[in-house]
């Protein structure tokens, strides 16, 4: 069986066979005692019986050990304590087999061996010693005293001694024995229990030898020599319970004993002692010792002598790793950049690091005997000398100037050290509370504290600072303060907070800043406050045209133009790519006209290198109101900036409650738009376009309505936005053209010979939009002259090449072109010469401000150029008259027919087809 198998076997039934095998010793010495078996025999048996189990059990123990640790230094203590057990047991059941004249002798050998045996065992053990030196401490301490007793005993009672001298060396073996036992089993650091339970068995057998050696030489009865083997035969029991605690199974144990605690010469002293005044006893009583004695004196001189051998070891070691341990806190401390200062109790510097003068430029002179507070920034004074107080009165004991020792606490006057610490805050005190026994000096120290401190040039650094109280030790006896310089990183670190709220290129606050602004000012005790969102447009164009170079050129100008126009509190921050925000402390109406100066100044043209460009702006206002966070206020400013932008552009809008169903209304447009062709809910409206003069039809315009079941119905000014963000625009154009000409071709064949035009947004242009005109015509068989395609002047922007092209391309169908809304805006007439056209559709007067002479101006460059003008949106009488005057020939508007649907336009058609046949 292996040899851990047989190790299992033992240790999974230790008390049944343990009891089994203590029962059977016990009845066979009973016997012996009773007379039943000879007495030496039933020593020899019981012994014999009682050993056999334990020694196996504990050198197959150590087996197991080393196979599971791989290491003899773990087991060894477990197979010699088998060892010890052998050798007794053995010796014990030789006696019979030898005579009676040699059977002290190979007891009191056996008892020799055995107990070196036990003592080695014992001693290697785990946990009781860590070292060799400390074992051969415990046994040199435990032959000191066996060698003093008996000396002691010798020169007392020489005449006793002499006529048993194999009883008294087995009394001296027993005395040294059960000495080493006990230094051992009390200085035990570790497995205390295992060690007790040890040295127990290890006594009872070592003392039931020495018995039986007594009993063998007197003579003594059979019962006394049965009687002297019961501790023989109980201790192999017991070190085996204590064994088996000892294994390399980690342990909870108690608190280890220092070395000394029964260490060294106070344990020698008293054995000692005796044996000098037995010596002096025997000297004035007796006369000079004989040669036993002198030998037992030599003996304990070269005991004593070699355990001063080994303490002057223990010396000159301890002293060689004291001094490794110093040189390397020496290089620790020199080579180390935080400064240590060590403070006494009245916070005066006692000593600091070398690294004070190099990283600081503080010399010894200058700070040793120095109060410490006088190194601190005056500002920061008072925080740090909270701090030392926190630390100082860490122990429950009142904070006295011990010497009275005056010291400037940085603000001129002179008072005591202590008095330099700022008193308690009522209900604060400066020991622990009241009814609480705990000591506070074990309490947690102060966190990080920092405060400039100044150098040795004068200057304030930067630093974090923190303290360990080391009062209650020894070596150190004060409080040590640990200083770092922090400069570099509080730079760093402020270097990027500013990068990270900072945008790069205009070299404003971002969002993130913004939003603490809003914050700030909201939590500041402001009353009034409003948020402007800008939005610029036509950035997109620049970059486009110009490359995005042009592009942040004129986003840096158009930033620097906000900081001229606002106040020197406001907040100018960046939002995203052409999206500017400031924050002003104005109320509403100084806010509005802030917007105002602010919408002059971006609209302005900015200087590029080959010519200016223009933008046009939106702005969003937003009060900054109670109870509404800073997200909540930025959102309202985005509600506002949009309504802004899809008014027209170029104009501020105040957020109000309004915006909100807004932005329901325009989610529920972009949840329900997709589809809506396929569901028939788009639908066509036609608006015809008269002669002025004699209010005939000429063409019909194709309006787009979305006719929803819940929604109602949504004009294209509603409509497309959406359409264009969901990128669903060009299949509402392509339904509304294939619509559109389908109808024309309709009232064609009814008669009615007019032009159609629709309409189209810049991105519908640049994309399939040609093709899809073409195939257009051919599947629904009209004529490319009855088709106009009409873009309005805010689609051009600044990419005219583009239009122009794409325009060019639907002259070459043969499809007529126009420039929608023109004058509605930012008026270049110069676009009507660039731009392929062959209709300009004028924005009515009422909404412009188009004057008579701007009318004629427009009608006669457009004559030059050979373009049709009709005059949209024409909604009074007077307005009619003023483009009629202006020499306009076509108009359109509410104030001439209404848009209506195909139905309801083919009916007008043919009545009037029919009045003028009457």
């Amino acid at each position: 069986m292996p040899v851990v198998s047989v190790v299992s076997v033992v240790r999974a039934f230790p008390l049944r066979l343990l009891g089994t095998v203590t029962l059977s010793a016990v009845l066979v010495l009973a016997a012996g005692l009773a007379g039943a078996i000879p007495p030496l025999v039933a020593v020899a048996l019981g012994v014999g019986v009682a050993a056999w189990l334990p020694s196996l059990a504990l050198i197959c123990l150590a087996l197991a050990i080393h196979a599971a640790v791989g290491a003899w230094t773990v087991c060894r203590g477990s197979g010699y304590l088998g060892a010890g057990v052998i050798a007794g047991g053995v010796s014990v059941v030789a006696l019979p087999l030898v005579g009676p004249d040699h059977r002290a002798l190979v007891a009191v050998g056996g008892l020799a061996v055995a107990t070196g045996t036990y003592l080695l065992g014992l001693l290697l053990l785990p946990g009781v010693a860590t070292t060799s030196m400390a074992r051969l401490r415990r046994a040199f301490d435990g032959l000191g005293v066996g060698v003093s007793l008996s000396l002691t005993a010798w020169l007392v009672l020489p005449q006793e001694a002499a006529s048993y001298p194999v009883t008294y060396a087995a009394a001296m073996i027993g005395v040294a024995a059960l000495s080493v036992i006990a230094i051992t089993v009390a200085r035990a650091t570790r497995k205390r229990s295992a060690a007790v339970r040890c040295g127990a068995g290890v006594a009872l057998s070592v003392v039931g030898l020495v018995l039986l050696v007594a009993a063998i030489e007197l003579p003594a009865p059979g019962w006394a020599l049965a009687a002297a083997a019961l501790p023989v035969a109980a201790g192999p029991a017991v070190i085996w319970t204590g064994a088996r605690r000892s294994d390399a199974t980690p342990r909870a144990s108690g608190p280890a004993t220092a070395d000394g605690s029964f260490g060294g010469y106070p344990v020698l002293a008293v054995p000692v002692g005796l044996a000098l005044l037995a010596s002096a006893y025997h000297l004035v009583v007796v006369g000079a010792p004989d040669l036993t004695a002198v030998l037992l004196a030599m003996a304990v001189g070269a005991i004593l002598a070699g355990r001063e051998v080994l303490a002057a070891t223990d010396v000159r070691r301890y002293a060689r790793r004291l001094a490794a341990q110093e040189a390397r806190l020496r290089a620790l401390v020199t080579g180390a950049s935080d400064v240590a200062m060590v403070l006494s109790d009245d916070l005066v510097v006692q000593w600091q690091s070398p690294a004070a003068a190099r990283q600081f430029g503080l010399y010894d002179p200058d700070v040793v005997g120095q109060p410490f507070t006088d190194l601190v920034h005056p500002d920061d004074l008072v925080a740090v000398a909270d701090w030392l107080r926190v630390a100082h009165t860490g122990n429950g004991q009142a904070a006295h100037a011990g010497n009275g020792q005056a010291a400037h606490a940085g603000n001129g006057q002179a008072a005591h050290a202590t008095d330099r610490l700022p008193a308690c805050r009522p209900g604060e005190s400066n020991g622990p509370p009241a009814g609480d026994d705990r000591p506070a000096r074990g309490a947690r120290m102060p966190a990080l504290v920092e405060a400039r401190m100044i150098d040795g040039y004068g200057r304030w650094r930067e630093t974090e600072s923190s303290i360990s109280d080391l009062r209650a030790s020894p070596e150190v006896g004060a409080l040590v303060v640990h200083v770092r310089d922090v400069g570099e990183r509080r730079h760093l670190e402020r270097t990027l907070d500013r990068l990270a709220s900072t945008d790069h290129l205009t070299g404003l606050p971002n969002r993130r800043e913004l939003m603490r602004a809003v914050a700030a000012r909201r939590g500041g005790g402001h009353r009034t406050g409003a948020l402007l969102v800008i939005d610029l447009h036509g950035l997109a164009g620049v970059s486009d045209l110009r490359g995005r170079a042009a592009c942040e050129a004129v986003l840096v100008e158009a930033a620097l133009r906000l900081r001229v126009h606002v106040g020197p509190e406001d907040v100018v921050a960046r939002l995203a790519e052409g999206q500017l925000a400031v924050v002003t402390a104005d109320g509403p109406i100084e806010a509005y006209g802030l917007g105002v100066r602010l919408l002059a100044a971006l609209t302005g043209p900015y200087q590029l290198p080959d010519r200016p460009v223009h933008l046009q702006a939106s702005v969003g206002l937003a009060a900054l109101t109670a109870g509404v966070d800073a997200d909540d206020v930025l959102r309202r400013g985005t509600l506002a900036l949009r309504q802004a932008g899809q008014l027209g552009r170029n104009r501020i809008e105040w957020y109000d409650e309004s915006l909100e169903e807004q932005l329901v209304r325009r989610l529920d447009l972009e949840r329900h738009l997709p589809g809506a062709a396929g569901r028939d809910e788009l639908d066509l409206v036609y608006q015809p376009i008269t002669e002025l003069a004699t209010r005939r039809p000429v063409g019909v315009e194709a309006l787009l309505r979305w006719r929803h079941p819940f929604l109602g119905t949504v004009l294209p000014c509603e409509l497309l936005p959406v359409a264009d963000k969901l990128q669903v625009s060009e299949e509402i154009g392509e339904w509304v053209l294939h619509t559109a000409c389908r109808q024309a071709a309709a009232w064609r064949q009814a008669g009615h010979d007019l032009w159609l035009a629709v309409n189209v947004n810049a991105r519908q242009l640049t994309g399939d939009f040609v093709p899809e005109v073409a195939a257009a015509l051919s599947v629904h068989q009209v004529p490319p002259e009855r088709l106009t395609v009409e873009l309005s002047e805010s689609e051009v922007g600044e990419d005219v090449p583009t239009i122009a092209t794409q325009l060019s391309k639907l002259r070459a169908l043969g499809v007529r072109t126009a420039l929608d809304d023109f004058g509605a805006g930012h008026t270049d007439l110069a676009r009507l010469r660039r731009l392929p056209l062959d209709v300009v559709k004028l924005a009515p007067p009422s909404t412009t401000g188009t004057t008579g002479g701007l009318a004629t101006a427009v009608v006669d460059v457009a004559r030059r150029l050979g373009l049709a003008v009709v005059a949209e949106g024409l909604e009074t009488a007077d307005q009619v008259a003023v483009v009629r005057d202006a020499g306009c020939r076509y108009g359109q508007g509410f104030q001439l027919v209404r848009p209506a649907p195909a139905e309801q336009v083919g009916a007008y058609l043919t009545a009037y087809l029919t009045g003028l046949a009457a």
